[in-house]
C-alpha cells in the first residue's frame, strides 16, 4: 500500500498504523534545548499557502501566503506576498503585505508595499 494514497473504503492510517491524521512526535528527546534550526526555501521553490515556523526561516524563492515565524529573512531576489508575524524580520527582497514584528530591518535592496507595525524599525 502506498503511504500517499488509500482506497475509498479503507481508513486513512498514519505511518505508525493508527487511524486519523499523522501527528508529530511531541515527546521531549532530552532536557537540553536544541540549537536554533534555520529552515530555507530555495530560489527555485514557490509556496502557495500559509507557513508557520517556530525557528528561523530564510526565503530565496516565492511565497504567496501568511507567515508566522520567530526570525524571518526575505533574501535578495525573493518575492513574498501576504502578511508576516515575526519577532524579527529582515527584508532584502520584494514584499507586498503587512508586517507585524518586534524588530524590522529593511535592507538597501528591499521593496515593500504595505504597512509595518513594529517596536523597532531599521532602514538601510
Amino acid at each position: 500500500m502506498s503511504i500517499f494514497s488509500h482506497s475509498k473504503g479503507e481508513p486513512n492510517k498514519s505511518l505508525n498504523g493508527s487511524e486519523g491524521a499523522a501527528k508529530p512526535n511531541t515527546a521531549p528527546t532530552s532536557g537540553k534545548k536544541s540549537p536554533d534550526m534555520v529552515s530555507t526555501l530555495g530560489p527555485a521553490m514557490q509556496v502557495i499557502g500559509n507557513i508557520v515556523c517556530e525557528g528561523s526561516l530564510q526565503i530565496f524563492g516565492r511565497v504567496i501566503g501568511d507567515i508566522h515565524v520567530s526570525n524571518h529573512v526575505i533574501c535578495e531576489g525573493a518575492q513574498v506576498e501576504g502578511n508576516i508575524v515575526a519577532h524579527e524580520a529582515s527584508i532584502h527582497g520584494v514584499f507586498k503585505g503587512n508586517i507585524h514584528g518586534n524588530k524590522v530591518k529593511l535592507q538597501s535592496k528591499a521593496v515593500v508595499d504595505g504597512e509595518i507595525y513594529n517596536n523597532s524599525l531599521t532602514v538601510e
